[in-house]
C-alpha cells in the first residue's frame, strides 16, 4: 500500500477552523466542550485490544448537509495472563482501511511507524498495560461525498413575529447514510436544541413535546434518550414558541448523540486494528525451490484485535 498524496500528520488542534461555523447562524454549541474530551472505556478481553472513537461533526443548512468533518482516536491496552511475566515485548499491528485517513498521529511513546509500509506500527506493549491513547486521526472526506457522514438530518423551521418566534424542528434518518445493510439505526442519548440568535432575550417558552426551558441561554433541549431512525420512517418533529422582548431573530439548532455497542463496529470510517499471526514452517515443505520457481514471503495472515467503537457528535449544528 502507498502512502496517498494526501495524507499528512495530524497536528494537536482537532478542532475545526473558526471559518467552519461562520455559515451557521451564531450560537455557542453545547457539545464544543465535550467533543474535546474523548473518554475510553477500559478494556478487559485478554491480550491486545483496542477502543476507537470517532467525532462527527456537521452542519446544516435547510435539511442539507453543507460540510462535515470526522476526527478520531484509536486506544489501546495489554491484558497479559501474568502482569509480573514481562518483558512483553512488541507487537505488530495493521491499521485497516488505512487509505481512508487523511491525517494521523500516532503516540511516539509506544508506538513506532514501521519503514517504507504505510499503516504498519509496531507497538511497545509494556506502555499500554492501561488503556492508552495510540493513535489521533482524521477521515479524508471528497467535498463531493460530505452527506453520508450524518446519520441524523435537522431541518429547522421558523416564523418570527413581533413578540413571539415559533420553530419547528423536523430530524429523521439521512438517506445517503450507510447502513451497511441494517435495517435502521439507533441514536444513543440523544439530545435536540433550539435556540435563539444571541442578544434575543425570551421570558417564556411553550414547547411540545415538553423541553426544558433556559431563560438565560434563550435556549430549549429536548432529552429524548435513544431514537431508532429507519429508511423511509416519517420525520420527527419538535415545536417551540418563544415569548419574546420584542422581535427576536433565530438562532440555530443542534442535536447530540452516540452510536455504540456491536452496532457502531460496523458504521462510520471502517477503520479497524489487526495484528499478524506468524506463520508455523511447514516441516515437509521443500527447503530448495526449483528453477523457474520464486520465493515468496508469507509471514502469516492477519486477525482482528478485539474492540468496541462509539461514534458521537461533535459540533452537529443546523439553520
Amino acid at each position: 500500500m502507498s502512502k496517498l498524496p494526501h495524507r499528512a500528520f495530524l497536528s494537536d488542534e482537532h478542532a475545526a477552523p473558526a471559518s467552519d461555523t461562520q455559515s451557521i447562524r451564531s450560537g455557542r454549541s453545547l457539545s464544543s466542550s465535550a467533543s474535546a474530551t474523548v473518554k475510553h472505556p477500559d478494556l478487559h478481553e485478554p491480550g491486545l485490544n483496542a477502543s476507537l472513537v470517532e467525532t462527527v461533526s456537521a452542519w446544516f443548512e435547510q435539511g442539507t448537509v453543507t460540510k462535515a468533518m470526522v476526527i478520531g482516536q484509536v486506544a489501546l491496552a495489554i491484558n497479559p495472563i501474568d502482569l509480573s511475566a514481562g518483558p512483553f515485548g512488541t507487537e505488530h499491528i495493521r491499521l485497516d482501511n488505512f487509505p481512508v485517513l487523511e491525517k494521523v498521529a500516532p503516540n511516539p511513546a509506544f508506538i513506532e511507524q514501521l519503514p517504507d509500509n504505510p499503516g504498519h506500527y509496531s507497538v511497545d506493549l509494556a506502555k499500554i498495560t492501561k488503556t492508552s491513547v495510540a493513535f489521533h486521526y482524521q477521515l479524508h472526506i471528497n467535498p463531493s461525498s460530505i452527506a453520508p457522514w450524518a446519520p441524523i438530518l435537522l431541518s429547522p423551521l421558523w416564523k418570527p413575529e413581533p413578540t413571539q418566534l415559533s420553530a419547528i424542528l423536523n430530524y429523521s434518518l439521512n438517506p445517503a447514510f450507510d447502513l451497511r445493510g441494517a435495517p435502521s439505526v439507533t441514536l444513543r442519548n440523544l439530545i435536540l436544541v433550539i435556540r435563539l440568535e444571541p442578544g434575543s432575550k425570551a421570558t417564556a417558552c411553550q414547547s411540545k413535546p415538553a423541553g426544558t426551558f433556559s431563560r438565560d441561554k434563550a435556549l430549549i433541549y429536548w432529552r429524548l434518550g435513544d431514537v431508532t431512525l429507519s429508511p423511509g420512517q416519517p420525520a420527527g418533529s419538535i415545536r417551540a414558541r418563544f415569548i419574546t422582548e420584542g422581535e427576536a431573530r433565530p438562532g440555530n439548532t443542534e442535536a447530540r448523540w452516540e452510536l455504540s455497542g456491536q452496532e457502531s463496529l460496523g458504521l462510520g470510517s471502517g477503520l479497524a486494528v489487526s495484528t499478524q499471526e506468524e506463520k508455523e514452517a511447514d516441516p515437509f515443505a521443500d527447503e530448495e525451490k526449483g528453477d523457474g520457481e520464486v520465493e515468496t514471503e508469507d509471514k502469516g495472515s492477519w486477525k482482528n484485535v478485539p474492540s468496541v467503537k462509539r461514534i458521537v457528535s461533535g459540533t452537529y449544528l443546523g439553520v
